[in-house]
Parts: C-alpha cells; structure tokens; sequence
C-alpha cells in the first residue's frame, strides 16, 4: 500500500478487515452493526480472523480481542492503528 494517502490505506484496511469478517463468519457485507458473538462467532472463526489478517496485512490481534470489543467498527479501528504502528 506504499504511495496511497492514509485514507486510501485505511479504506483498504477497512475493506480488507469486513472481508475477512465476513467470510470467516459466512455473512453478507453491510452486517457489521452486529457483535462477532451475534453473527455466530466461536473461537475457530476467531483464530481464522486472526490468522488471515496477520497474513494478509501483516497485523496480529489476540483472539481475545474478539470477544472482549466484539464489533467489526473497532477490530477495523484495531487494525488499521497497529498497521500504522508498524512503519
């Protein structure tokens, strides 16, 4: 994502995350007002959030953090400051 403004990045982050979620949970895009434990979340789908998005934007989050600030808006927002933290 080298040479985007930072809101491109962070809309890239933001999209990237939501497909992660969503495929992880099997629900449509446009769920996300909707708790990780409402959408069915378990702790496979957890580790499999977790996993894909250390693989594919290079950010770890601890599995916990899905259960204890269990929305899609904040594990974006989560996201996207560990990202920045990174450079």
């Amino acid at each position: 994502m080298s040479g985007d403004t930072t809101e491109d990045v962070a809309q890239a982050i933001n999209s990237t995350v939501e497909q992660i979620w969503c495929g992880a949970l099997g629900v449509p895009p446009g769920a996300s007002e909707q708790t990780f434990l409402d959408l069915g979340g378990q702790s496979i789908s957890a580790v499999l959030i977790a996993t894909r998005l250390k693989d594919e934007l290079g950010v770890g989050i601890e599995v916990d953090d899905l259960f204890d600030d269990p929305t899609l808006a904040s594990l974006q927002e989560q996201v996207r400051l560990k990202y920045s933290a990174r450079s």
